[in-house]
This record gives C-alpha cells, structure tokens and sequence, in this order.
C-alpha cells in the first residue's frame, strides 16, 4: 500500500461505509494503515502470490462477517493470483442486509477457473442464509481487457478475461 497517505486521506475525508482495495501488494497486515472509525480486513491471496489479495475498509457502523470457508477460493488455479472472499454485510441505515464479494480474477485465469468462479457466485448467497433472497454484490477487478469492451484496446499478452466474461454475460 504505497499510497497509505492517499488512502486515510480519502477514508477521513470521504467518509465510504467499504473501500476495496485491489492488489494491495503486500504481505502481511502490519503494513495496512489504520484509519479512526474503519476496520481493515486483509485478505491475502492463498498462495502469498505477489498480486492478488484485498484489503477492505469497514467503517464502524457496517456489521459484517466474513465466510472462512470462501478464502481461499477452493476451486480456482493457485498459481494465478485469483482472490475473492464473501461477506454478510448489515446496517441500521440498510433496507436489508446483502452478501458482498470482493473479486480479483487474474488475467491468467483460465477458462475452467472462470466456470469454478461462476458456480460459486451463483452459490453465494446460500452461504449466510440458505432458502433466502438477499441481493448479491459483486464487484472487483476482472482483468477484461479485451476488444470485445474496448475496441481500441489491442492485447500486450494472452489475456482470456475479457472473452470469458464477454461469453458469460
């Protein structure tokens, strides 16, 4: 987090209930900056891979539990720097709660990991209430840099994120 100064800038003056932090790059929790009325959360990527990972900012009044059983994502390929976890998120100033997943999905994920993704996305929200309805948010870095969303963009290595996410919407 080479921009902690930038980050407690924004939490304190902004003042977001959850701030997701993307490929952190770092290694253990001491390196995250704390912020007066947020609670960070590491998630670190199930290998250390040097990308990969989320840090999240909770500010003190989002209730949340993270799932144990999602970190690491049991299905996807560990050499890829692939990172998602789940959580219940609550509030007073909430409707109702939602489930929450944070997402980094490699450029070097491959086609079986994005159908491994897809099954536990649709599984998501059966993990804090099963046989209920409650919204799901995903929301992330998916690596879909591709023509098929930008046609000026022209590929610098073998990225399938772009066509896989093109084929699954």
């Amino acid at each position: 987090l080479a921009r902690a100064p930038s980050i407690q800038l924004f939490l304190t003056q902004q003042r977001p209930s959850i701030l997701i932090i993307i490929e952190p790059r770092i290694t253990d929790n001491s390196n995250i900056p704390t912020v007066p009325f947020y609670q960070p959360v590491y998630i670190p990527h199930a290998n250390n891979h040097p990308y990969g990972g989320l840090v999240i900012y909770f500010h003190t009044s989002i209730i949340y539990q993270q799932h144990i059983h999602t970190t690491p994502l049991p299905s996807c390929t560990l050499n890829t720097a692939t990172t998602t976890t789940v959580f219940h998120i609550a509030s007073p100033v909430l409707p109702r709660p939602f489930i929450l997943v944070p997402l980094y999905m490699s450029c070097h994920a491959t086609v079986s990991d994005w159908y491994d993704m897809l099954r536990f996305l649709s599984s998501a929200q059966s993990l804090f209430s099963p046989g209920y309805d409650i919204p799901t948010l995903v929301i992330g870095d998916l690596n879909a840099r591709d023509p098929h969303w930008d046609a000026n963009f022209t590929p610098h290595h073998a990225n399938n994120s772009g066509a896989c996410l093109n084929t699954f919407i």
